[in-house]
């Protein structure tokens, strides 16, 4: 016996020892799902004490009794079995260490007090009498879980056929992300978007999904494509689609893929298998080098055939045995493996690229187009394809987020006349139609990747750094979370600390970002949308020393109780001034214009000066970024849902009005000529400075 060790035990004696201690931790967590649903019961015996109902003997009805019956048989059937299961705990799971025979043989006198010691550490009874034969704790063990398994298939049977439709006396609540039968949506009671679908929703019928979204990119060239053919085809390859310049980032800058341009992309076929999309006619290698136009996209591969781009492998440490697929080291963490360099060839064993698998296990991206949002927090409110960006949901309150939507609040509740519609259920939208007026609220629930985001950054707000006026955001008492509790947090938000915040409550969430709560906040405040249950702090101007500044740089006092309506928030000059994404980005920007791009700068067909004109001329209304055709689109031709021209010239200054708000006055397109202009009302000696002029 040395420091540290123990000699004289066998292999069978730390085996059965670890099956007893594993059934025992089991053990543990039978009981607390039986107090669980014995708390569950108790609350269905109370509400249904006077509830009557017809009391049934041999499937027929016999005598009056009420539904609170039903639940208390159950509860005193379990109260047994929490009986039996706490009685025999003692008995069940023992510490054996009796040596190869179970006679203490290598111990000697010191054996059953080094059991019983062991046993202590483990929090375990020493077996009286270690033997290698004994098996009949395990099989007790099964027999106890035998009966309360019998128990609960007695009570899943009787509520399964008090569900059924003739009888229809009971109802299973729906539970989040449950989309329905692919061909008979009656069975599911609800109309609302489903919670999380994710790729489930690829799984659905085409003729499913025509049923609950007719504006899906699976069946949108029959539905949408009828009126608007030129619109779906486009939005097939459109960037928003396919995804392909986060993957290409991550790819090619961490050495994954060896190409710059973009190779992989996202795009599902009509009966939602991935495919190759391409550019028709192909481009041209001069289009490719100058205009950044791809011709194809591939979907990726299963990620085990992937190979290592890094041969160096950081993430790899040398030595011990070598991971393998279905068969993990005992000595990893659950669910984390390993990965051991192998004496294989690149892509076989456990050697596969750990950036191929992140794109497709962690959410780099919000759910593209082609599957409909997570519908689980203000900010994640949304469906798929044409329906993403056409079809309005409450998703934010802000004003000048949302414009005459912020009425509706931020839970994506339904807000029409269809007395059908729950109107406290959240994943509907506020009415069932389409709209061309879409607000920046609409926008953000997918260009919310990553936190610093251009949508985020042209509100004004950036991610929370989970400290920042922490006090509030924290239970007073630390909260350290079970493994349930983070794993419920990570499926609605992948963020860790989540878990140890009060931000995984989607109560609380309701609540943050509401002018109640920003006026506790001493150093920031917090945006009203939270996709993914994300938190989002405002960004304001500041100086070096961290003193927030007015629109003068003059110091705004710590202790002004006004002090973030005076200083400046540093959101984006165009909602500063009420304009929204739609406003400046039209058809073309939204929908694409059928050819592939793998860079967002290659995909846009707007640019300042075709709006704002130049130093020596004023605007021209016409296209001129990148993804413009030769000749630009003539933005005077533009009109509002309201019928009213975009944009018109009026002694000699151009307007635009808003395609938000058919209530709101034009504005006044300031040409950069009149800023460089001596003796223009709009001359700026620092825009003639900033020009060279």
């Amino acid at each position: 016996m040395a420091a540290g060790y123990i000699g004289g035990a066998t292999t069978q004696n730390i085996t059965q020892t670890g099956d007893l201690l594993v059934s025992r931790q089991a053990h543990g967590i039978f009981l607390r799902l039986i107090g669980e649903a014995l708390t569950a019961m108790a609350d269905l015996a109370e509400r249904g004490a006077d509830m009557p109902i017809a009391g049934r003997t041999h499937g027929q009805h016999a005598v009056p009794a009420t539904f609170g019956y039903k639940p208390a048989v159950w509860i005193d059937e379990m109260i047994r079995h929490v009986e039996r299961l706490r009685q025999a705990a003692p008995r069940l799971f023992v510490a054996m260490l009796g040596g190869g025979a179970g006679t203490f043989a290598s111990l000697g006198a010191q054996g059953p007090a080094v059991q019983a010691g062991i046993g202590k550490q483990l929090g375990m009874l020493p077996m009286r009498v270690p033997s290698r034969t004994i098996g009949d704790h395990l099989a007790e063990n099964i027999c106890l879980l035998g009966l309360l398994a019998a128990t609960c298939g007695k009570i899943a049977r009787e509520i399964y056929t008090l569900m059924k439709t003739e009888f229809g006396e009971v109802e299973e609540p729906v539970p989040p992300g449950t989309v329905g039968s692919s061909t008979m949506p009656q069975k599911r009671p609800s109309s609302a978007n489903p919670v999380r679908p994710f790729a489930d929703w690829l799984k659905e019928s085409r003729e499913y999904i025509q049923f609950v979204n007719p504006g899906d990119l699976r069946v949108a060239a029959q539905t949408c494509g009828n009126c608007h053919p030129a619109e779906t085809r486009a939005v097939q390859t459109s960037m928003m689609t396919h995804g392909a310049m986060l993957w290409q980032a991550a790819l090619y800058n961490n050495g994954a893929f060896p190409f710059k341009e973009a190779r992989f992309g996202e795009s599902y076929s009509p009966d939602g298998t991935p495919q190759r999309i391409s550019t028709w006619p192909a481009p041209s290698e001069q289009d490719t080098r100058e205009k950044g136009i791809l011709s194809f996209l591939d979907p990726l591969a299963r990620w085990e055939l992937s190979q290592p781009g890094n041969l160096l492998r950081v993430f790899e440490r040398g030595g011990g045995p070598r991971s393998e697929i279905g068969n993990p080291l005992p000595e990893e963490d659950p669910g984390r493996p390993d990965d051991k360099l192998s004496d294989r060839g690149l892509g076989t064993l456990l050697r596969t690229d750990p950036v191929f698998l992140g794109l497709q296990k962690t959410r780099l991206l919000d759910p593209l187009l082609s599957i409909s949002g997570t519908n689980d927090h203000p900010g994640d409110y949304r469906n798929s394809g044409c329906t993403a960006c056409h079809v309005i949901y409450a998703n934010d309150r802000s004003p000048a987020h949302s414009g005459p939507y912020a009425i509706h609040g931020n839970q994506g509740r339904s807000a029409q006349i269809d007395p059908t519609i729950p109107k406290n259920e959240s994943g509907h939208p506020i009415k069932h139609e389409f709209t061309r007026s879409v607000p920046t609220s609409q926008c953000i629930v997918c260009h919310i990747h990553p936190g610093t985001n251009m949508v985020a950054s042209y509100l004004g707000y950036t991610w929370w750094d989970n400290e920042t006026d922490g006090d509030l955001m924290y239970p007073k008492k630390q909260h350290n979370p079970t493994d349930e509790e983070r794993y419920r947090s990570w499926q609605a938000n992948p963020e860790a600390a989540a878990a140890r915040g009060l931000w995984s409550d989607a109560a609380f969430l309701e609540k943050l970002g509401t002018p109640e709560f920003n006026q506790q906040l001493k150093n920031t405040q917090f945006a009203d949308f939270h996709g993914h249950g994300w938190v989002f702090r405002a960004v304001y101007k500041r100086d070096r020393k961290g003193n927030l500044l007015d629109a003068e740089d003059r110091i705004v006092p710590d202790t002004d109780k006004d002090k973030f309506q005076k200083a400046v928030h540093l959101q984006d000059i165009h909602l500063e001034k009420g304009m929204h994404c739609s406003d400046c980005h039209f058809a073309q920007d939204n929908h694409g214009n059928g050819k592939i791009y793998g860079e967002t700068r290659n995909a846009v067909e707007i640019d300042c000066v075709d709006c704002h004109g130049t130093i020596d001329r004023k605007a021209t209304l016409r296209t001129s970024a990148a993804a413009a055709p030769a000749e630009g689109n003539d933005l005077s031709l533009l009109r509002t849902p309201f019928g009213q021209r975009r944009f018109y010239w009026q002694d000699q200054k151009l307007y635009q009005r808003s395609m938000i708000d058919k209530n709101r006055a034009p504005w006044e397109v300031v040409q950069v000529v009149d800023t460089i202009t001596p003796g223009n009302p709009h001359y700026s000696e620092q825009s003639r400075l900033a020009k060279h002029c």
